[in-house]
């Protein structure tokens, strides 16, 4: 036993140890084998090379002496590898954009640090539905799809059901932003109001409010846009009233209407409602109803295109022939060519219910006169056709009655722009347009010898006496030309007495300056000059003085007493601010002049009279935009707006109004991006002005929700 133990403990040694050496222990440790170290998974995205390991998406390399390095390195670039399709976004990091500095203006641009966020990501989605008149379908489009799944995969499309919730939650979110706004600012909201109409002939009213904010910047905003039983007055004058209540608003300066017989019903009706619900309006609503000048300019035009029509048919059909084919443009171009022509113009058709197009089509086509004579002796198809159309070719008294048409016209073009423009004050510039076309028509009228064009200009001045007579004109639009640092009310006195004479021209004068004062006494009441800083040194200089009678130091105090009445005195009898204003002098007439911002600098000079400025200047004079203020034809729904119900359309519209940076639509200047476009295609594609003015009356068909 002691053998087989002795032998067990030594185990499997096979030699005795040498001689000089200790003899092993009783008990000895097995030794065990090592694990292989698995190699790191970096290893699967780089490729080594001698001690070094390159990254198979970008190249980079890093030292990776199995000795000495390790792979931390490695996978450290892994994660920051812009070119590893497999890398790993940290959800807090943030990526440099370009981005707006300002939501009220598009053009300031700054750099901005944005985080991906699924809501905020959602609500710009709807907001891109309502700028752009989208269908809520669109998120479901397959090219939608494709493209949010290359700009931003995380992003977690929503149903359309949930896109109609998100622009309803917007619109409602957006109107308590508004409604703030409005009963914060105290000071009168004009409104306009005009009628739509859907393809199922059912009737909408589209309210605005018009006012100047506390930084003296002009604000348009719809109010609402609801169904309407009729376009009776009383029907027009209840929903008025209902949206007034609505909002909250209880001070109207002007209502704003086209010159419709029952929008003078809507305007009492308004009138009475608000005096029995204590609301406010200048003089008991005495210059609450203003008319559509726009509105009006319109009929004059139509009224004097109707004298010309047969020479206007005329050139309308030649350049109709012309725009018919390109082998028909291209004979036309070799036939300018021929005669000289040096506009790079090109002709366009007309769309018949908007005269602004019309002027645009004379206004090019008389430049092409002698190209069109040409035409006549070159192609035997134009005179045949023109024959069969219009009565035949445009003959020289055509031409010359429409260049002559096409000069008078710019002065109606050019005062329906300024009318109807949504971005500036459109009030004072009012009397100084209507002074343009009182010239105009006045030098037709004795300098013209074409019987058709004198008897034009005779008949577009009864139908601008019937509306612009001196009786019928809002003198408030008289008050805005006076507030006018430009031209105040010396301006006035000089052009109503070239005009109507002296006898009448002082009657008017007189009714002006009885107004002007009404306002500024009305006014004065309502915005009392504050002298708290003048009452409060008055009264610790009271103090002050009897302080001192009380320890005997009264040796001043009569001094300080006498100054302080005679303040008092000079400050009773100084002039009035009318007096102040009417005797600066004018300012320049700049064209980079702006009213808001001068009477915003004079804030503290005219206290009374820049708040009379604030509540007039904002008064528009036409009910409609500039792109429709030519059209003779009426508003019309698209076909999706259409198919939604009242209240979706409601919230669409408006919401697209209060978050949509405004944009001037001007025909002339799509015009010219038409001919660059011709230009560029070289005559391949034919793309007409007519189509352009058209997409102005009616919005293209879109898919239902």
């Amino acid at each position: 036993m002691e053998v087989e133990q002795a032998e067990m403990a030594i185990g499997n040694v096979a030699h005795p140890p040498e001689q000089g050496q200790e003899p092993p222990s009783a008990v000895t440790e097995v030794t065990k084998r090592k694990p292989v170290r698995k190699p790191s998974k970096a290893w699967k995205y780089f490729d080594r090379i001698k001690d070094k390991a390159k990254c198979r998406f970008c190249g980079k390399q890093y030292a990776a002496n199995s000795s000495s390095h390790g792979t931390s390195n490695m996978n450290k670039h892994l994660k920051v590898c812009l070119k590893n399709p497999n890398r790993e976004v940290d959800k807090r990091q943030k990526t440099i954009a370009i981005g707006k500095e300002s939501e009220d203006n598009p053009n300031s641009v700054s750099l901005k640090l944005v985080d991906f966020n699924q809501e905020r990501t959602r609500m710009a989605l709807a907001k891109m539905i309502i700028i752009d008149e989208l269908p809520f379908k669109y998120v479901e489009n397959e090219g939608f799809k494709m493209f949010m799944s290359e700009a931003q995969p995380r992003f977690k499309i929503p149903s359309r059901v949930s896109v109609a919730r998100d622009c309803l939650r917007l619109y409602f979110d957006e109107k308590e932003k508004l409604k703030s706004i409005l009963s914060q600012n105290k000071q009168m909201v004009s409104l306009t109001t005009d009628t739509w109409t859907s393809i199922q002939n059912m009737n909408y009213m589209v309210v605005t409010a018009h006012y100047i904010d506390d930084e003296w910047d002009l604000k348009k905003r719809i109010l609402s846009f609801g169904l309407i039983a009729d376009h009776k007055g009383e029907t027009i004058g209840i929903n008025l009233e209902n949206c007034m209540k609505d909002w909250g608003i209880k001070s109207i300066c002007c209502v704003t209407v086209d010159n419709a017989s029952a929008n003078n019903l809507a305007i009492s009706y308004l009138n009475r409602g608000m005096r029995v619900w204590n609301g406010r309006t200048l003089f008991n609503g005495e210059y609450l109803h203003m008319r559509c000048n726009a509105h009006i300019l319109n009929l004059i035009v139509v009224d004097g295109l109707k004298e010309i029509d047969v020479s206007v048919s005329r050139i309308r059909a030649a350049c109709k022939f012309v725009k018919g084919s390109p082998g028909r443009m291209t004979t036309f171009k070799k036939c300018a060519e021929a005669v000289g022509v040096c506009t790079k113009a090109l002709v366009t058709l007309d769309v018949q219910t908007r005269w602004n197009s019309t002027y645009i089509m004379l206004d090019i086509a008389e430049k092409y006169e002698y190209a069109f004579y040409r035409l006549e002796n070159d192609d035997v198809a134009y005179v045949t056709n023109l024959a069969s159309e219009s009565g035949g070719c445009p003959n020289q008294a055509d031409w010359e009655r429409s260049r002559i048409f096409v000069k008078f016209l710019k002065t109606f073009y050019d005062a329906t722009l300024s009318f109807s423009g949504s971005l500036h004050v459109t009030t004072n510039s009012f009397f100084k347009q209507l002074m343009d076309i009182q010239k105009a028509l006045n030098k037709w009228r004795h300098n013209i010898s074409d019987p058709i064009l004198k008897k034009m200009a005779a008949n577009m001045q009864v139908k601008l006496d019937k509306y612009w007579e001196s009786g019928a004109i809002n003198y408030l639009l008289f008050v805005a030309i006076y507030l006018d640092p430009r031209y105040k009310l010396e301006y006035i006195e000089f052009c109503l007495n070239r005009l109507y004479g002296a006898d009448k021209s002082k009657d008017m004068l007189n009714k002006l300056n009885n107004l002007i004062n009404k306002l500024f006494e009305h006014y004065k009441v309502m915005y009392p000059i504050s002298y708290e800083s003048n009452g409060s040194t008055a009264l610790s200089s009271n103090n002050a003085s009897q302080s001192r009678a009380e320890n005997g130091e009264d040796d001043d105090d009569w001094d300080n007493l006498f100054r302080m009445n005679v303040k008092k005195k000079q400050r009773d009898v100084q002039r009035t601010e009318l007096e102040r204003y009417l005797e600066d002098g004018l300012e320049d007439t700049s064209p980079t002049f702006n009213i808001l911002t001068w009477w915003k600098g004079k804030t503290d000079k005219y206290h009374v009279l820049s708040r009379i400025a604030r509540d007039i200047l904002s008064i528009p004079v036409s009910t409609v935009s500039s792109e429709s203020a030519f059209s003779t034809g009426g508003r019309v729904l698209d076909s999706f707006r259409s198919s939604l119900n009242p209240s979706t359309v409601e919230a669409l519209i408006c919401t697209q109004n209060w978050i949509k940076y405004p944009k001037v639509v001007d025909l002339e200047s799509e015009l010219v991006e038409v001919e660059k476009l011709e230009s560029e295609f070289n005559g391949l594609v034919t793309i007409d002005v007519g189509v352009i003015a058209a997409e102005f009356d009616t919005i293209t068909t879109t898919t239902r929700f």
